[in-house]
């Protein structure tokens, strides 16, 4: 692995964690949202409603993790000669 290819898989990285916490806030953003009106309405109903927004905003958090550590796999396997020739330098 070349210098400019960790850099490139590190930077994607980072994007893919300030991603994530997008998704992180907008779930809680809806969640929240949606228990205020449940409770400004008081319909039962509405209280189930945040899981119909937790459950797809869970499966997207955690494809972003997933594919994180991925990237994180990749640059600790085929980064090591970097690290090798900046340590020996």
């Amino acid at each position: 692995m070349k210098w400019e290819e960790y850099v490139v898989h590190n930077e994607s990285i980072r994007n893919m964690e300030v991603i994530k916490e997008t998704y992180v806030i907008a779930m809680y953003t809806i969640t929240f949202a949606t228990i205020g009106i449940g409770i400004q309405v008081q319909n039962p109903i509405l209280f189930l409603l945040p899981y119909l927004v937790l459950f797809p905003f869970q499966r997207i958090i955690q494809n972003k993790n997933c594919n994180i550590q991925k990237r994180a796999a990749l640059i600790a396997v085929f980064g090591e000669d970097i690290w090798e020739k900046i340590i020996l330098k």
